[in-house]
């Protein structure tokens, strides 16, 4: 690689770096939404719909 490659290699990864850090910094980190486990009612009810 010459040193022009490494210059603009180093710039995409300052540059990304910083997008992603400043978007942490406003936004959060994504954080998954946790699925609620089903209750058996809802298990029996999808259980009989799949029987017909």
């Amino acid at each position: 690689m010459s040193n022009e490659d490494t210059d603009i290699d180093s710039m995409i990864t300052t540059f990304n770096t910083a997008v992603t850090e400043t978007a942490s910094e406003i936004l959060g980190k994504h954080r998954q939404k946790k699925k609620k486990p089903g209750s058996l009612q809802t298990f029996s009810i999808c259980a009989t719909k799949g029987e017909n």
